[in-house]
């Protein structure tokens, strides 16, 4: 569950945001995201229903803003592709997280056709702050890399998006040497002018 408090400095007044996750007796979950104003109940956020209930005049105009927007009942998800290579072999795994509501496909493609006979998923699974995550993965030859693209669809997004692997950078390692390097040069010399 997160929990937040915003005090602002300007004005006299408190905001409250509440998120979290509800295990029910029959296992499953519930999300939940409130906010308070001033210690009261303003507005919350039915996830099950994809509904706003206000709990007074004020609230109902922020109720209509957000509906009118659009941006707070539908969360697009952040999308990771990551590539392991081990024994010749190259696991690509594409992870969406951080999306409502809770219906998403991950697929993976080769060459633009669909690989599902070829691809393990992980279940959709609850955040703590209401939000959901899941993973597809697939296996495939270190050659081939360029040839996968992930899929993701979901109601957040106009169209399905495509994700591509490439090798993370290693700028931070070269950056890193380099600075070591110079101080160990300077550090000689310095050694040497006392």
């Amino acid at each position: 569950m997160g929990l937040e408090w915003v005090a602002l400095p300007w004005e006299a007044h408190t905001v409250q945001r509440m998120s979290g996750c509800d295990l029910l007796e029959d296992g499953s979950t519930r999300g939940f995201y409130q906010h308070a104003y001033d210690g009261r109940d303003f507005i919350a956020f039915d996830m099950d229903t994809t509904t706003f209930t206000a709990a007074d005049a004020a609230a109902q105009i922020t109720e209509r803003k957000w509906v009118e927007a659009g941006t707070v009942a539908e969360k697009p998800p952040t999308v990771r592709v990551l590539g392991k290579e081990a024994h010749g072999i190259l696991t690509l795994s594409c992870r969406a997280y951080g999306f409502y509501p809770r219906p998403i496909t991950v697929s993976w493609l080769k060459d633009g056709e669909v690989r599902d006979q070829d691809t393990e998923w992980g279940s959709v699974a609850p955040n703590s702050n209401g939000t959901y995550y899941s993973w597809a993965s697939i296996k495939a030859r270190p050659e081939e890399k360029d040839m996968y693209r992930c899929r993701v669809e979901h109601a957040s997004l106009p169209e399905p998006i495509l994700f591509a692997w490439g090798p993370e950078s290693n700028l931070f390692t070269i950056v890193l040497v380099v600075a070591v390097a110079i101080l160990a040069v300077i550090a000689i010399i310095a050694g040497f002018a006392f």
